[in-house]
């Protein structure tokens, strides 16, 4: 493709054309400052129409910029009106794709360009091991949807606030239940994993139940956390897992239910609190102690020595054992005592 450096009048660009962009999504201030200090440095890439008129394909920011500033005219790499425009893209990718690490936002947008230029195959065999993509339909798939997300989407997975893997999955999603799912991501600033970890809960509930993600972020019990004034963003975090977690196993539910009877009929000491081993799965429980001092200390141990051997604390282990002895053939005995 030839290609001369020559001045280009920045009244003769076509700025509505954004056909070769590749937004990063992330703030200016840097760029700003240094086109201020130091001039535009390398040359951006325009394309003569063929009209007396240049199409941006490479330096939208430095030409943005300059306009912005009142610069008549760029210094430009300016490819000739013959020049093929999938070849002149694939030149402007290649070099994207070594200026360094690419965030979601500039990933999401190559792949969608190569989508529309390249082959399946050539696409997995020379683009996505270079962008850190697996070479899936599915993942491709999912890169595209996150493409043609809004930019609260982009700029959320840019900013970290929610995870490439969190981005991919709400992107799929459709629109209102995706707006909803990003606002109770960044509002729960929880970690990666915990992200994930909602939205395939709430995906898997939707598949099981034959229902519609925005069903689920609808549900009266879901909203009612988010919504609780009480809790702060951790607190709501751990209690949207543990509802979930209830929501995808309905036999676990019932067993707490069932288990919250048990433990009223034991009829515990205010400060004292039993815990059953996490999903009621292995032999490790807990008996919790809240006190503020040696005599209310003394008083609870007493309380909890006397209710240890009472029939209703027996009949609580016993039941709870006999259910994990049905479903593991293993029983479960031992108490661990946390002050």
């Amino acid at each position: 493709m030839n290609a001369l450096f020559i001045p280009v009048r920045l009244e003769n660009l076509d700025w509505q054309e954004r056909s070769f962009e590749i937004r990063s999504c992330t703030p200016d201030s840097r760029l700003a400052d240094s086109l201020d200090r130091f001039g535009i440095l390398v040359p951006p890439w325009v394309l003569d129409n063929g009209a007396g008129g240049y199409i941006p394909v490479d330096g939208f920011k430095r030409l943005s910029h300059a306009r912005e500033k009142g610069v008549a005219s760029v210094e430009c790499r300016v490819f000739d009106s013959t020049a093929a425009r999938g070849d002149l893209l694939l030149t402007r990718i290649e070099t994207k794709l070594f200026e360094g690490p690419l965030n979601p936002a500039e990933k999401a947008r190559i792949v969608s360009l190569l989508w529309e230029t390249v082959s399946f195959e050539h696409l997995c065999e020379k683009y996505l091991p270079v962008l850190q993509i697996p070479a899936r339909r599915e993942v491709v798939d999912r890169w595209l949807c996150l493409a043609a997300r809004g930019d609260a989407f982009l700029e959320a997975a840019v900013s970290g606030k929610i995870c490439d893997r969190a981005a991919l999955l709400l992107a799929e999603w459709e629109d209102a239940a995706g707006e909803k799912g990003l606002g109770i991501l960044k509002d729960l600033r929880c970690s990666a994993s915990i992200q994930v970890e909602i939205l395939e809960g709430i995906i898997q509930i939707a598949l099981r139940d034959d229902a519609s993600v925005g069903d689920v972020l609808g549900r009266r019990d879901f909203n009612a956390v988010l919504d609780d004034p009480h809790l702060n963003h951790r607190q709501k975090t751990q209690t949207l897992r543990s509802l979930l977690t209830r929501l995808r196993f309905p036999r676990l539910r019932a067993r707490e239910e069932r288990f919250a009877n048990e433990v009223r009929r034991v009829r515990l000491p205010g400060g004292v609190q039993i815990v059953p081993p996490p999903s009621f799965e292995g032999d490790h429980w807990q008996l919790n102690l809240h006190f503020c001092g040696i005599p209310e200390l003394q008083s609870l141990l007493d309380e909890t020595r006397r209710i240890a051997g009472s029939p209703a604390m027996a009949k609580l282990m016993s039941s709870t054992q006999q259910e994990s002895m049905d479903e593991t053939g293993t029983p479960g005995n031992s108490l661990t005592f946390r002050k």
